[in-house]
């Protein structure tokens, strides 16, 4: 019988067809792909652009995930040709035995050259010290849940994480520690995350380099607005966020006398102590913002009525979700100033009636698609008659539900200005 006979139609395709099927499988899609026929197996690892480039793999001590053991992961990884790239979780501790698979790895598969690894905790950066000089020259990506202690720290040195691009990193850090960590990495650094430390206004030292660096958390961080503004000087940032932000933001006003910051995504969230001066003082100097969330922040609003012109003017989406100092007036002046384009607003559980914008002769969100006033207890019917006036027409998707002040007769009433309506959640 000819062997063509008894190949599949997929494994009978041209090289092309097949690459591109590949080409949106999943690795895991791949792999069960490999091990359907000796004649797919050896289609797709001949095919060097999509050669297995990430392999991603679980340590989970729960029931969710079945532990995957060192060895297990080394013999795993004999069974192809080439591991480009591995994306490991470890949820137990990094121990000897996790270092020797990495060495046997490393030694097995010297073109790996694309390491993300997730530590659930480790008990000091000492941990750190001793698996850096097998896997640092590849680790793209690392996220460290809870560093115990910070121990081995000042072994470290400035070769030890020379292509890291992902950096997110928790632990109880003097500012002075900090410092040091953030200046072992080198210009590629992309993302960096921090959370429990101290960032106080010197936590930028001269040995830090941020000039790639495209998105920076905080979260649960002493931070001072001056080290914040070091950062933002020395950096392109598109994505700035703050949760849990034990600062007004009132010192970022410095940042005028700059350059206009690049930012395009900024989130305040769980900062009960942000102002309103503070949060203008940063919007003011982001010309390109697209994405804001003050979602449970302490501004009120006030102090956009005393502004004339207006400002912010590409954001697209804007969240104020239980924003408790919000007031009625507050956001009327604030949608009035940057509402221009805004398409999705969140006011979920927020305290407001809705009545202040029977008070303004302005469209204050002409190009609205997406409104969310979930659990807002306190909206009446005519604040809420009021609010829809002042919308233009484009409104798709409105969420009221949880709102018992608000009657089924108003909605229906105001149907009638919104024609494109398609999702309505009660």
């Amino acid at each position: 019988m000819n062997d063509e006979e008894t190949l599949s139609h997929l494994e009978l395709l041209p090289a092309i067809p097949f690459r591109k099927i590949i080409k949106m499988l999943r690795p895991r899609e791949l792999k069960s792909l490999r091990l359907a026929s000796k004649t797919l197996r050896d289609r797709v690892e001949q095919d060097e652009k999509r050669l297995f480039k990430h392999w991603i793999f679980y340590s989970w001590e729960a029931a969710v995930f079945k532990p995957i053991e060192p060895e297990q992961l080394v013999r795993f990884s004999k069974e192809v040709k080439t591991v480009q790239g591995l994306q490991l979780i470890v949820m137990s501790s990094l121990s000897d035995t996790w270092l020797s698979c990495f060495k046997r790895l490393k030694n097995e598969h010297p073109e790996l050259k694309d390491l993300r690894m997730m530590v659930h905790s480790i008990s000091s950066i000492q941990v750190l010290v001793d698996f850096l000089p097998t896997i640092g020259d590849c680790l793209t990506d690392l996220h460290v849940g809870n560093c115990l202690s910070p121990v081995g720290l000042q072994d470290l040195n400035s070769g030890s994480l020379p292509v890291l691009k992902n950096l997110i990193f928790s632990g109880d850090l003097t500012n002075e520690q900090t410092s040091y960590l953030l200046g072992l990495v080198r210009h590629n650094l992309k993302k960096l995350g921090l959370n429990g430390m101290d960032l106080g206004q010197n936590f930028i030292s001269k040995n830090c380099f941020f000039s790639s660096l495209e998105e920076f958390s905080v979260f649960n961080c002493s931070v001072s607005d001056k080290g914040i503004v070091q950062l933002l000087q020395s950096s392109r940032i598109k994505k700035l966020c703050f949760i849990f932000f034990d600062s007004t933001g009132e010192g970022f006003n410095v940042l005028e006398v700059y350059n206009p910051l690049l930012i395009k995504e900024l989130l305040f969230e769980e900062c009960p102590r942000l102002t309103d001066l503070g949060l203008l003082s940063i919007i003011k100097c982001c010309p390109q913002l697209n994405i804001l969330s003050l979602h449970e922040s302490g501004i009120s609003g006030r102090i956009f009525s005393e502004i004339s012109l207006n400002f912010a003017p590409q954001v697209v989406d804007l969240d104020l979700q239980a924003c408790p100092n919000l007031s009625d007036e507050g956001l009327v002046e604030m949608l009035k100033k940057i509402g221009a384009n805004i398409k999705v607003i969140k006011l979920n559980s927020m305290n407001i009636t809705g009545e202040a914008f029977a008070h303004t002769n302005v469209m204050v969100a002409p190009k609205l698609e997406h409104l969310e006033l979930i659990a807002c207890k306190k909206m009446t019917d005519f604040g809420f008659f009021s609010l829809f006036a002042k919308l233009g027409h484009e409104l798709r998707t409105l969420k009221v539900s949880s709102n018992t002040s608000i009657s089924g007769e108003c909605i229906a009433a105001n149907f009638s200005f919104q024609a494109k309506l398609e999702n309505l959640e009660l």
